[in-house]
């Protein structure tokens, strides 16, 4: 997990797993209040390269490519060792 400064104040959370292909990013004050009770998922972020070059009349990865490529575990965000 690691955390990023909010604009207005607090911060985000950046949460992934080993075996995940997601980033979730998580608002746990979204108001500020000091209550982490109300904490909200504020983000997903795929991690996945695409399988074609990314160019101007496909800049996006097809919301197809996930189901296609659900055996891609393990890209998840990790310290270098």
């Amino acid at each position: 997990m690691n955390f990023g400064a909010k604009k207005g104040g607090g911060y985000y959370a950046y949460v992934t797993s080993k075996f995940a292909n997601r980033l979730i990013v998580l608002d746990y004050d979204p108001n500020n209040d000091g209550d982490v009770n109300d904490a909200v998922i504020a983000g997903i972020v795929v991690l996945m390269q695409p399988t074609w070059p990314i160019s101007a009349d496909r800049p996006r990865i097809p919301s197809s490519c996930c189901a296609a490529h659900a055996q891609a575990a393990g890209t998840a965000l990790r310290p270098k060792h």
